[in-house]
């Protein structure tokens, strides 16, 4: 039986796509972390709109460094760290899911 993400992922974005309305991390560095062959950036967007943060993940698995997939969530949290950690997280849930099939 193949778990539902449904409850995490609001949108996967193909790699060269952005929510609209956003900044990303306001100029700091994105988040970088290796997971079960995969290198995940993470990156902050703050909306100015509602004044909050939005994970954003890249995920790869080739040498040269090109996303693969982009995980976009609709949760939003007060801080960057905050939506860089569910953004870690909600990657890492998907890689595990997707890598057990």
């Amino acid at each position: 039986m193949q778990p539902n993400l449904d409850r995490q992922l609001t949108h996967v974005y193909a790699p060269d796509q952005r929510p609209t309305g956003t900044r990303a991390n306001h100029g700091s560095p994105p988040a970088l972390l290796f997971y079960r062959n995969y290198l995940l950036t993470v990156v902050g967007h703050f909306d100015d709109r509602v004044g909050l943060w939005t994970p954003v993940v890249d995920l790869t698995s080739k040498p040269e460094g090109r996303a693969d997939v982009k995980l976009v969530t609709g949760k939003s949290f007060s801080s960057k760290k905050h939506a860089e950690n569910a953004g870690i997280e909600m990657a890492k849930n998907w890689i595990d899911v997707f890598n057990d099939l």
